[in-house]
């Protein structure tokens, strides 16, 4: 503990004058701490050595050779432009490493294993490497990880600025297998990688801990080879049985036979997503993700992907959170942006909470397709807040559709959506489930809104009167209007409040949230009456990005917007993070 002083303390002299014994041990002391001094240095690691591998001049022709008179810690230099065609077993902590992220080496595996297989308990790192042509570590007659194989519990694997590529397992992870140990996978993309079972990018195995970073997956696959009932092949970029982190990372064009077109979820680690874009990836259930477990998804996108059964989206059989995204143009059988039911095993609860969010274009396109946006079966149970559920598409529920399932949709905007069947209504139940509403818009001119009767939070809209709302604040106006679907501001596209509507001011007063959809704070005065209160619906007529709020009293109409699509970032948006060797590649 710092002794407290004062101008007027009395200084205590024997602290400040030691006696004469006491400096003898304090020479001793000194001694003591020289001779720990000189022992530290003399047990400190050599430094780190670099040693060259290329055809001629350097201190090695092949890597095996450099790892094999490299000591722990050493970095082994590789020369850009050059293929080393060979397998390594790294059972030492060492950096490999090309000359930079605009100038990759290749190494490329002899097609008999897998190209790196990394067996040991200290850190190792790859960087600026093209890894290609593996195969494999054969166990049990399957093989594991064509490009690297991870298997030890305590091995801490950094690959960094590189290309994991055109590698093939009859067996699971492509690209990468994590059988133990954690992979920090930083500003790296895998391509072309198959596997035969699960993970044509990667797979990572319980045990293993995954953190990717700024990367891409695209075009990989988990594909069956042989008799399509022998076994399943799930995930086509990243298949997880354990703890996973992946940020600002992009995924396209992946493909699955049976689960997962990009990601598969499942196990007992949780997944955690920020900031990420999956668009464009197949398979039959579960399009862009497949979750059995649980997952969180915060910032990104879920666009554009396709199943031909279930969950264009995200098809989940576990507990999934999803904030501040979008969910747009996905297709599918049943639920074409998110299905949901509940599974047999723990942590299969079927439970899907949606917060801040845009489900707009979605097609749940086959002859008795359900659930455009959202579909809710065998006890699954869907909750939705501050989203806008617009323009999707169905032969039944073109909006939502459950099956003894759960819905539950507040401060949404539920617009615009058209079913094509027999039954028009966009939003449907059957069963002994049950959709509820509070401060919900739901206006969806040419299709009936409800097949049949919903359950009020109250203080809704019903455009037509087919849902039956009845409790207090419920509204059913003759004129229903509301502006054009556009970038209103926020991470997604809403539909705002035409000046007047019915919607102003009519939210519940117990119930408002402090912010709209976009992100701008609530509630305010738009009526003009000298009272702040929340609007029906996911976007707050005079809100603003800051903050600012009109002058009470004004009730002015905002300016019409101009419908402005929200352009989904492509490959080369997310590419800039990534090696220019590779940018160059693709």
């Amino acid at each position: 503990m710092r002794r407290s002083s004062s101008r007027d303390a009395t200084p205590d002299r024997s602290i400040l004058q030691p006696a004469a014994h006491n400096h003898r041990l304090r020479n001793a002391s000194l001694a003591a701490l020289v001779a720990l001094q000189i022992g530290a240095v003399l047990a400190m690691p050599a430094k780190a050595a670099e040693i060259t591998v290329c055809p001629s001049g350097c201190d090695h022709s092949t890597i095996g050779a450099a790892l094999s008179s490299a000591t722990a810690g050493d970095v082994i230099q590789l020369r850009g432009g050059i293929t080393y065609t060979e397998n390594l077993v790294i059972s030492k902590g060492i950096t490999i490493q090309g000359p930079g992220p605009d100038e990759l080496a290749t190494i490329a595996g002899l097609g008999t294993w897998s190209t790196v297989a990394v067996e040991t308990p200290a850190l190792v790192a790859l960087r600026n490497v093209r890894i290609t042509g593996g195969t494999g570590t054969v166990i049990s007659e399957d093989r594991y990880g064509g490009g690297v194989y991870i298997n030890h519990e305590n091995a801490r694997v950094t690959i960094q600025s590189s290309w994991i590529v055109s590698n093939t397992v009859i067996g699971d992870g492509g690209g990468i297998y994590l059988d133990a140990g954690r992979l920090d996978l930083l500003d790296t993309v895998l391509s072309e990688n198959v596997a035969s079972l699960n993970g044509g990018g990667i797979f990572n195995d319980e045990g293993g801990v995954l953190n990717v970073e700024r990367s891409e997956f695209y075009n990989n696959e988990a594909v069956l080879w042989t008799d399509p009932g022998a076994v399943l092949s799930n995930a086509g970029a990243l298949f997880s049985r354990d703890e996973a982190t992946i940020l600002d990372s992009h995924f396209h064009d992946n493909r699955a036979t049976t689960s997962g077109g990009a990601i598969v979820n499942r196990g007992r680690g949780v997944m955690t997503i920020r900031d990420t874009i999956i668009e464009r990836n197949h398979t039959l259930d579960g399009g862009g993700i497949f979750n059995s477990n649980k997952l969180d998804f915060e910032g990104g996108s879920l666009n554009g992907n396709t199943a031909t059964e279930f969950g264009g989206g995200l098809s989940s059989i576990g507990i999934a959170t999803l904030t501040n995204i979008t969910i747009d143009g996905n297709e599918s059988a049943a639920g074409a942006g998110v299905y949901t039911r509940v599974g047999t095993a723990p942590r299969q609860d079927g439970e899907v909470v949606i917060s801040g969010c845009s489900m707009i274009g979605n097609k749940a396109m086959s002859g008795a397709g359900r659930g455009g946006a959202i579909f809710a079966e065998r006890e699954g149970d869907v909750t939705v807040e501050l989203c806008t559920i617009s323009d999707n598409e169905a032969s039944r529920g073109a909006a939502m559709s459950e099956i003894d399932g759960q819905i539950e949709v507040s401060h949404s905007t539920v617009v615009n959506n058209r079913s094509s069947g027999s039954d028009v209504a966009v939003i449907d139940a059957t069963g002994a489930g049950t959709i509820r509403f509070g401060n919900a818009f739901i206006h969806n001119p040419g299709s009936v809104n409800c097949s049949v009767r919903a359950s009020s939070l109250g203080h809704n809209l019903d455009g037509d009167e087919t849902c039956g709302l009845t409790r207090t604040g419920d509204i059913s106006p003759r004129v229903v209007t509301i502006l054009p679907l556009a970038d209103n501001g926020g991470s997604s596209r809403t539909h705002a409040l035409a000046a007047g509507s019915p919607a102003i001011d009519a939210g519940h007063p117990g119930l408002c949230l402090d912010r709209d959809q976009r992100g701008f704070a609530a509630p305010v005065d738009g009526d003009g009456d000298g009272t702040a209160l929340c609007d029906i619906g996911s976007y707050e007529f005079g809100a603003t990005a800051d903050g600012a709020t009109p002058s009470p009293g004004t009730g002015t109409a905002e300016p019409t917007p101009t419908p402005t699509p929200i352009t989904t970032p492509g490959v080369l948006d997310k590419r800039i993070y990534l090696p220019k060797a590779v940018k160059n590649a693709g």
